[in-house]
């Protein structure tokens, strides 16, 4: 009788025994499979951490690029418009503040385009008679000049060479495909008398369509329009600068979707 107990108690401890191994085997396992799931999610988070300080990183130094880009342009233009309102003001001796003709502010924004590559054009446009009233005197042929108005479009042609040609889309309303104006960079400011900075939008360029942003200042004499400055830079240079971002993250595998090209350019010739 006595053996038979003490051979029932070992049966139910070892039972015991086994349960709790067993209990002990299952927990330490889901407890490692929750430890592995942990790390996993933890790696994760901070490999997704590092990714995105990286690409904001990356993003930001971008941004500040372009954005020095772009403020290049409108200052020149700003600059530039300052020198023609001061062309139009008298001093206290009732001389002109500034006594330049028209050819030696061609010759300005000419040199202004040679020292500035990264700008497409420059150009000047005044309203009939603006800031010299003698429209009279440069009718003909002379460059940059549409029925004596001043009206001149300073550029590289394909070589590099530097052109000077007229403006003739100055007061055109007419909407391109973008749905900008093919005359806004020198509508808006006229409208209203403050710097502008167009959309871009498609212009003939030496026999191809370019996509350009034009940055334009008004010219404004004792409260009054008088004309524009402008430079325009092509938008290129943001397709370049995305592209050297993508080469330095994970080998160049980011992909660009490709919109449709408008088919609507407008002309300044």
């Amino acid at each position: 009788m006595f053996r038979s107990i003490q051979t029932a108690f070992a049966a139910l401890a070892g039972a015991c025994t086994l349960t709790v191994i067993a209990a002990l085997l299952l927990y330490a396992l889901a407890s490692g499979v929750r430890s592995q799931a942990l790390v996993e999610e933890r790696t994760r988070a901070l490999i997704d951490g590092m990714v995105e300080q990286r690409v904001t990183a990356l993003a930001q130094a971008q941004v500040n690029r372009i954005q020095a880009q772009l403020q290049a342009p409108l200052q020149i233009a700003t600059s530039l418009a300052r020198v023609h309102t001061l062309t139009a003001l008298t001093g206290d001796d009732g001389m002109p503040m500034a006594n330049l003709r028209r050819e030696e502010l061609i010759n300005l924004a000419r040199q202004t385009l040679i020292e500035n590559p990264d700008l497409t054009s420059t150009y000047i446009a005044w309203e009939p008679n603006g800031v010299d009233a003698n429209d009279l005197m440069y009718r003909g042929d002379e460059p940059g000049m549409v029925d004596g108005r001043f009206a001149s479009w300073i550029y590289r042609d394909g070589s590099g060479k530097l052109l000077v040609d007229r403006l003739t889309d100055i007061e055109d309303t007419r909407l391109l495909d973008t749905g900008v104006r093919a005359g806004e960079y020198y509508l808006c400011p006229r409208e209203q008398l403050k710097p502008c900075v167009g959309d871009p939008a498609p212009y003939e360029m030496n026999g191809k369509t370019s996509l350009l942003s034009s940055f334009n200042a008004p010219i404004i004499v004792d409260g009054k329009f008088h004309g524009i400055v402008g430079a325009d830079i092509s938008v290129d240079f943001i397709q370049q600068l995305l592209s050297n971002a993508n080469a330095q993250l994970y080998g160049g595998v980011g992909q660009r979707t490709t919109a449709a090209w408008p088919p609507t350019a407008a002309t300044r010739t």
